[in-house]
């Protein structure tokens, strides 16, 4: 799912400062789905991984990452400011949450 190679030179050259989320989701030839998300804690990578089952899309795979990126954010005991979730979704919708408190 999520190559952590990958992952680190994204966060690298991201530059982004506060958390930064990976998420990728996927639905084999044989139907399962399942999804991933990752992020850097300290020197290391924390991953959440997710079997789905059978009979959802690549879509509902993906709304699904993004929705555990939104819960480890939220749940996160780090000094936030700004939180960027990474996907390759590519349905085209993009969504932005900004938390104004």
């Amino acid at each position: 799912m999520i190559e952590e190679a990958a992952a680190m030179r994204e966060a690298q050259l991201s530059g982004r400062p506060g958390l930064a989320i990976f998420t990728d989701g996927s639905r084999l030839d044989n139907g399962a789905t399942g999804h991933a998300v990752a992020r850097k804690k300290g020197d290391t990578w924390e991953g959440h991984k997710t079997h789905m089952g059978w009979g959802q899309e690549a879509y509902d795979t993906e709304c699904a990452a993004i929705a555990r990126a939104l819960r480890v954010a939220a749940s996160s005991n780090h000094a936030l400011g700004t939180v960027t979730i990474f996907t390759d979704d590519l349905s085209g919708t993009r969504l932005e949450i900004r938390n104004h408190g």
